[in-house]
C-alpha cells in the first residue's frame, strides 16, 4: 500500500548528470523534491530525453486513507516521437511501433488523478 509518512521531512535539491534504466536515457536532471505533513512535491524538475526536454512539477497528497491525489503540470519540447515508442517498448502493442515515427513533439500538460493506495488509477477521477 502507498503511503508518505506523515512524519517524514525531506527537502532535497538534485542535479544528476545521467539517468539510465533499462531503454530510457536521461540527461542533466535537476529539480527538488520537498516531502512533508504526508505530500510530496517535485518542483521545477528539468530533463533531457529523447532529443528534447522535460520539464514538470508534480504535488502528490496521501493524507486521505483511501486514494492519493496527484497533479501535475508539465512541458515537452522537441521530443522525438520514435524515441519515446522506442523507450516505452512501442506502449506494447504492435500496431503503431517506433519504426513507424518520425517527427518531434512538443506540448504542455496538466494532469490531475487520484490514485488507489495499490496504486491503480480511479477512472472516475481522471
Amino acid at each position: 500500500r502507498f503511503s508518505i509518512a506523515p512524519q517524514l521531512s525531506l527537502n532535497l535539491d538534485c542535479q544528476i548528470d545521467r539517468v539510465d534504466f533499462d531503454r530510457f536515457r536521461g540527461t542533466n536532471l535537476q529539480g527538488r523534491l520537498e516531502v512533508n505533513n504526508a505530500q510530496a512535491r517535485l518542483e521545477d524538475v528539468r530533463l533531457g530525453v529523447a532529443g528534447g526536454q522535460l520539464a514538470l512539477n508534480t504535488q502528490i497528497d496521501s493524507r486521505d486513507a483511501q486514494e492519493s491525489i496527484v497533479k501535475t503540470q508539465a512541458s515537452v519540447s522537441g521530443l522525438a516521437v520514435d524515441s519515446i515508442f522506442y523507450i516505452f517498448h512501442d506502449f506494447n502493442q504492435d500496431w503503431l511501433q517506433s519504426k513507424h515515427l518520425k517527427g518531434q513533439v512538443t506540448a504542455d500538460l496538466g494532469l490531475h488523478y487520484s490514485l488507489s493506495k495499490e496504486l491503480k488509477l480511479i477512472k472516475d477521477k481522471l
